[in-house]
């Protein structure tokens, strides 16, 4: 009976072409808490994202936060979340932990498994225009390292790697830093940032990884914005376009039961 239940439930989603996702296959976390974030500790937020294969860690951030990271999104591109979800001073704590280290990707993965069973998140994605940018490689061509496959860095004797305003980057999950990031990766950083604020598709046709130093500044007079910083800096551009990209749309949310 549940067999048959299942099946009818899912032939009804595809025949409106809202199939809501998933995450049943995806691995789960060993141990999880998740209790309203206390009045006094509202302005006292912590991410961890599975530090060095570590526990999911958020304290006093709007669950929106959570959600981006484990689908991999930003505020241009999912819509359809009630307010308690974006709002600070309706937060939860959220504390998982696996058994074993964990890497970013298994990390994303189970807390999709996380907000699915404890917050019961329903979504399904869409095709929509949309303002985006291009990402492409300006006429004088690149001003970036190419790393070779199996290069190490070594950040307290080496100068290269990926550098963002003299900061080297590392990933939360990531034992060392990169030597290097794919335009996939430069991409999704970028899209993240304020200042850009529009979802980025990869036109460069680079298919391998990159060492760069990437220096801007919006606020300072001294320092070039992000757009002037890649075309001097990268060789690279972002060039504004409008074209059909992926939506997520949150069809269910609950605030979770208790633990």
């Amino acid at each position: 009976m549940a067999g048959s239940r299942f099946s009818f439930v899912l032939l009804g989603f595809l025949a409106t072409g809202n199939v809501a996702e998933c995450q049943a296959h995806f691995p789960r976390f060993d141990v999880i808490s998740i209790k309203p974030t206390p009045k006094d500790a509202q302005n006292l937020i912590r991410l961890d994202k599975c530090q060095d294969g570590g526990p999911y860690v958020s304290l006093g951030a709007p669950l929106l936060w959570s959600i981006e990271y484990a689908y991999r999104l930003n505020d241009t591109n999912v819509v359809g979340l009630p307010k308690w979800v974006e709002s600070f001073s309706d937060a939860y704590d959220i504390q998982a932990k696996s058994d074993t280290r964990v890497t970013d990707e298994q990390c994303r993965q189970m807390l999709q498994g996380l907000l699915e069973d404890r917050f019961h998140l329903q979504i399904h994605r869409e095709s929509r225009e949309r303002n985006v940018y291009f990402l492409s490689v300006v006429k004088k061509g690149i001003k970036m390292v190419e790393v070779k496959a199996g290069a190490l860095l070594d950040n307290a004797t080496s100068t290269g790697g990926v550098r963002i305003n003299g900061a080297v980057q590392k990933a939360p999950s990531e034992a060392a830093p990169a030597p290097g990031w794919s335009m996939k990766r430069l991409a999704d950083y970028l899209a993240e940032r304020p200042e850009v604020g529009r979802p980025i598709i990869d036109h460069t046709g680079l298919s391998g990884v990159y060492g760069f130093a990437l220096d801007f500044s919006n606020d300072a007079v001294d320092r070039p914005s992000i757009f002037v910083a890649l075309q001097d800096q990268l060789g690279l551009k972002l060039e504004p376009a409008k074209t059909a990209t992926e939506v997520v749309i949150v069809d269910h949310i609950d605030r979770p039961g208790p633990n």
